[in-house]
């Protein structure tokens, strides 16, 4: 039986072809995105007579068999929009939404607890907006309990 510490050799090559793969997958929509449609089809006449003429023809054929051009560029935008979406919108929503506020019972607080409450903007820019902050980070209560209280591996798994 392999030792638990050795690496194993096919996660290196899995991650490399991986990398070269959706490298040359990017490098050939970028290439289809702005080669020419009918590329040469209509400069050259029913009989080639070069290799380079068969290799133009065989390769309008192959850009023939693909989708359309819009497709391409219409997934390649949702997926922009998706990932905008990702790294903006659903922060976004985590800090609107989903954290819950000081007076919750979900929020541990103690007698140490300072909770910044405030009339108005001016008074909270005049009073906590330009004041350094305690240094001490709130942990959520999540993470302490799985600390504390989690599994524990055990060492003869």
């Amino acid at each position: 039986m392999p030792n638990k510490t050795e690496e194993r050799p096919t996660k290196k090559y899995s991650g490399f072809v991986q990398s070269v793969g959706i490298t040359c997958i990017l490098i050939f929509i970028i290439i289809w995105s702005f080669i020419p449609y009918p590329l040469v089809r209509e400069e050259l006449d029913s009989t080639p007579k070069t290799i380079l003429q068969n290799a133009y023809i065989l390769f309008d054929d192959l850009v023939d068999l693909l989708p359309q051009r819009y497709w391409i560029i219409c997934i390649q935008c949702m997926i922009l929009m998706n990932m905008l979406f990702v790294y903006i919108g659903l922060p976004i929503f985590n800090d609107a939404v989903l954290n819950v506020s000081l007076d919750d019972l979900r929020t541990i607080t103690d007698s140490k607890t300072t909770i910044v409450e405030f009339g108005s903007h001016e008074e909270f820019m005049r009073r906590y907006a330009h004041q350094e902050t305690s240094g001490v980070y709130d942990i959520p209560i999540t993470k302490v309990s799985i600390i504390l209280h989690g599994l524990h591996k055990s060492k003869d798994i």
